[in-house]
Protein backbone atom coordinates (compact mmCIF):
# COMPACT_ATOMS: atom_id res chain seq x y z
CA UNK A 1 0.00 0.00 0.00
CA UNK A 2 2.68 2.04 1.10
CA UNK A 3 4.25 1.74 -2.30
CA UNK A 4 1.32 2.40 -4.47
CA UNK A 5 0.99 5.97 -2.51
CA UNK A 6 4.54 6.86 -3.17
CA UNK A 7 4.15 5.65 -6.78
CA UNK A 8 0.66 7.48 -7.17
CA UNK A 9 2.85 10.88 -5.37
CA UNK A 10 6.04 10.20 -8.57
CA UNK A 11 3.03 10.28 -11.18
CA UNK A 12 1.18 13.54 -9.99
CA UNK A 13 4.31 15.30 -10.02
CA UNK A 14 5.64 14.34 -13.07
CA UNK A 15 2.26 14.72 -14.88
CA UNK A 16 2.52 18.29 -13.28
CA UNK A 17 5.94 18.80 -14.25
CA UNK A 18 5.15 17.93 -17.71
CA UNK A 19 1.88 20.06 -17.56
CA UNK A 20 4.46 23.03 -16.49
CA UNK A 21 6.78 21.94 -19.60
CA UNK A 22 3.81 22.81 -21.80
CA UNK A 23 3.34 25.58 -21.04
CA UNK A 24 5.36 28.56 -23.19
CA UNK A 25 8.72 29.32 -21.40
CA UNK A 26 9.25 31.18 -18.41
CA UNK A 27 9.73 34.98 -18.53
CA UNK A 28 13.37 35.49 -17.36
CA UNK A 29 13.99 32.18 -16.08
CA UNK A 30 17.55 31.29 -15.77
CA UNK A 31 18.66 28.03 -15.81
CA UNK A 32 20.87 26.80 -12.45
CA UNK A 33 23.38 25.31 -14.81
CA UNK A 34 24.17 29.07 -17.01
CA UNK A 35 27.66 29.82 -16.81
CA UNK A 36 26.07 33.34 -15.75
CA UNK A 37 24.54 31.65 -12.36
CA UNK A 38 28.19 30.59 -11.85
CA UNK A 39 29.82 33.98 -11.72
CA UNK A 40 27.06 35.23 -10.03
CA UNK A 41 27.64 32.54 -7.42
CA UNK A 42 30.95 33.58 -7.19
CA UNK A 43 30.35 37.05 -7.00
CA UNK A 44 28.49 35.78 -4.24
CA UNK A 45 30.96 34.24 -2.62
CA UNK A 46 33.73 36.69 -2.75
CA UNK A 47 31.07 39.72 -1.57
CA UNK A 48 30.42 36.94 1.52
CA UNK A 49 33.69 36.73 2.48
CA UNK A 50 34.22 40.73 2.27
CA UNK A 51 31.07 40.77 4.93
CA UNK A 52 33.03 38.64 7.10
CA UNK A 53 35.89 40.25 7.03
CA UNK A 54 35.22 44.17 7.10
CA UNK A 55 32.11 43.68 9.26
CA UNK A 56 33.93 42.13 12.61
CA UNK A 57 36.34 44.82 11.99
CA UNK A 58 34.00 47.34 11.45
CA UNK A 59 32.14 46.22 14.70
CA UNK A 60 35.17 46.20 16.75
CA UNK A 61 36.92 49.99 15.81
CA UNK A 62 34.20 51.32 13.97
CA UNK A 63 32.85 51.78 10.16
CA UNK A 64 35.63 52.75 7.81
CA UNK A 65 34.37 55.75 5.73
CA UNK A 66 36.29 54.56 2.41
CA UNK A 67 34.09 51.06 2.36
CA UNK A 68 30.98 53.04 2.86
CA UNK A 69 30.27 52.57 -1.25
CA UNK A 70 31.29 48.73 -1.27
CA UNK A 71 28.83 47.73 1.69
CA UNK A 72 26.05 49.47 -0.06
CA UNK A 73 27.15 47.15 -3.08
CA UNK A 74 27.50 44.46 -1.40
CA UNK A 75 24.08 45.34 0.15
CA UNK A 76 22.61 45.69 -2.91
CA UNK A 77 23.85 42.90 -4.77
CA UNK A 78 22.20 40.33 -1.88
CA UNK A 79 19.01 42.04 -2.26
CA UNK A 80 19.24 41.38 -6.28
CA UNK A 81 20.35 37.59 -5.34
CA UNK A 82 16.88 37.21 -3.72
CA UNK A 83 15.30 38.18 -7.06
CA UNK A 84 17.27 35.89 -9.29
CA UNK A 85 16.87 33.05 -6.93
CA UNK A 86 12.78 33.71 -7.67
CA UNK A 87 13.82 33.57 -11.22
CA UNK A 88 16.29 30.37 -11.00
CA UNK A 89 15.45 26.58 -12.36
CA UNK A 90 15.78 24.44 -9.45
CA UNK A 91 17.29 20.93 -10.02
CA UNK A 92 15.48 18.48 -7.77
CA UNK A 93 16.57 15.20 -6.23
CA UNK A 94 14.19 13.09 -8.99
CA UNK A 95 16.55 14.26 -11.61
CA UNK A 96 14.25 16.72 -12.89
CA UNK A 97 14.79 20.08 -13.10
CA UNK A 98 11.34 22.67 -11.64
CA UNK A 99 11.12 25.23 -14.81
CA UNK A 100 7.71 26.49 -13.33
CA UNK A 101 8.02 29.90 -11.87
CA UNK A 102 5.02 29.48 -9.09
CA UNK A 103 6.60 26.36 -7.91
CA UNK A 104 10.08 27.86 -8.03
CA UNK A 105 8.90 30.43 -6.00
CA UNK A 106 7.16 28.57 -3.68
CA UNK A 107 10.01 26.33 -3.10
CA UNK A 108 12.32 28.94 -2.80
CA UNK A 109 9.67 30.65 0.08
CA UNK A 110 10.10 27.43 1.54
CA UNK A 111 13.41 26.69 1.91
CA UNK A 112 16.10 29.88 1.44
CA UNK A 113 14.26 32.74 1.40
CA UNK A 114 13.75 33.87 5.13
CA UNK A 115 17.61 33.42 5.63
CA UNK A 116 18.40 35.38 2.36
CA UNK A 117 15.94 38.22 3.51
CA UNK A 118 16.97 38.60 6.80
CA UNK A 119 20.95 38.11 6.01
CA UNK A 120 19.91 40.77 2.92
CA UNK A 121 18.78 43.27 5.44
CA UNK A 122 21.52 46.27 6.20
CA UNK A 123 20.69 46.36 9.82
CA UNK A 124 23.22 49.11 10.66
CA UNK A 125 21.54 51.40 7.98
CA UNK A 126 17.51 50.08 9.63
CA UNK A 127 18.90 50.83 13.36
CA UNK A 128 20.37 53.95 12.06
CA UNK A 129 23.20 53.26 14.59
CA UNK A 130 21.19 53.07 17.37
CA UNK A 131 22.68 48.88 18.09
CA UNK A 132 26.09 48.92 19.79
CA UNK A 133 28.93 48.73 17.38
CA UNK A 134 26.65 50.22 14.55
CA UNK A 135 27.42 53.58 14.00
Amino acid sequence: ENLFLEFAKQLVAEKDLLRSRRKRPAFCLMHHNLLYRLLWDLLLLVLLIYVLITRPLALGFGEMEALTYIDLFTDTVFFVDIAVNFRTTIPLPNGIVLTDGLKIAQEYVRTWFLLDLVSSIPWDLVTDGRLPGMQ
